[in-house]
């Protein structure tokens, strides 16, 4: 999930606590959020598939 702080600054984390009026948001680097429901936003996905040169070049 990512929500956009009061500064702008936009943070990632993970859903860890839903209630109809707070949404607990744990990010990368152990810090706890509780936002409104309404700020959060899905994640865009990303491809993470290792990408492999299938013609190498010769040295």
């Amino acid at each position: 999930m990512t929500f956009a702080t009061d500064e702008g600054r936009i943070v990632v984390g993970t859903l860890v606590r839903y209630n109809r009026k707070t949404v607990g948001v744990l990010t990368d680097a152990s810090y706890r959020w509780n936002v409104s429901p309404h700020w959060l936003r899905p994640l865009e996905p990303r491809d993470i598939t290792p990408t492999i040169d299938r013609f190498p070049t010769k040295p």
